[in-house]
């Protein structure tokens, strides 16, 4: 009988073990044949395991639409000639500044639908007594989305008075909403422990250092992000299945 279970167990073990043959592959020919992403130079492929796309956590319906690639972070600051921080790329405005329309619409297409839809069958797998809604489907909010409107919602405390109908009243509630926001995020960032270098440099026209923060970084795809939650919008899905009930 023992000898029968541990037979077992080493089959269990056969799906792993081509797997990581699979990424072990895929990794010696990114290193021998020197593939780079077009457009970014230097910056060699991802090498792609499937098994491992989706984290143990995440919602799992989703992992067909992952992929990683390079993306060139903008936002470094440095001393200017007089000692003030200015920002390494100031044309580039579109979600910072002072108020303004053409900002609040960036961010609202970055972080619309944050309320999802799910279907009773994929709300399986998720460990939680989850509210069924009337349409038949269940709602749902991924973490990169909140996150996104937890940044948003601290960006318009910085500028309280001009989106006071925007923030929670009374204050207490504003400040509840502000200090979650504050601590999520930083559990977020700790969480994914992102390790791209910084490097220190010098500019010699100030003779100050600073810190080179425009660099590429690995990251996933956030236009087939953007397009799957928009699909899953609970919104659309109202109007769709109110649509249908009127037919």
């Amino acid at each position: 009988m023992w000898e029968r279970d541990k037979a077992f167990d080493s089959y269990r073990l056969v799906p792993w073990a081509l797997a990581i043959v699979s990424c072990a592959l895929n990794i010696w020919l990114l290193l021998t044949n020197e593939r780079y992403w077009p457009g970014t130079p230097n910056v060699p492929v991802t090498a792609s395991c499937t098994s491992t796309d989706i984290k143990p956590a995440e919602f799992a319906p989703a992992k067909n639409i992952l992929s990683v690639g390079p993306v060139q972070f903008t936002g470094g600051i440095r001393h200017d000639e007089n000692g003030t921080l200015v920002r390494t790329n100031p044309d580039s405005k579109a979600y910072v500044g002072d108020p303004h329309p053409s900002i609040d619409r960036a961010w609202f297409e970055l972080t619309r639908g944050l309320d999802l839809y799910i279907t009773p069958t994929e709300a399986e797998e998720i460990d939680a007594d989850m509210h069924l809604f009337d349409t038949g489907v269940y709602q749902i909010e991924v973490e990169w989305l909140h996150d996104l409107h937890c940044l948003n919602y601290l960006r318009k405390s910085f500028d309280f008075e001009y989106y006071t109908a925007d923030l929670h009243h009374p204050a207490a509630s504003h400040i509840a909403h502000r200090d979650h926001c504050i601590n999520l995020l930083r559990q977020v960032l700790t969480c994914h422990g992102d390790m791209t270098p910084l490097p220190k440099l010098f500019d010699e026209g100030t003779g100050r250092e600073y810190t080179g923060f425009d660099r590429v970084h690995t990251c996933r795809d956030l236009k087939s992000l953007r397009r799957w939650a928009t699909e899953r919008s609970y919104d659309a899905y109202e109007r769709q299945h109110e649509g249908e009930n009127a037919q």
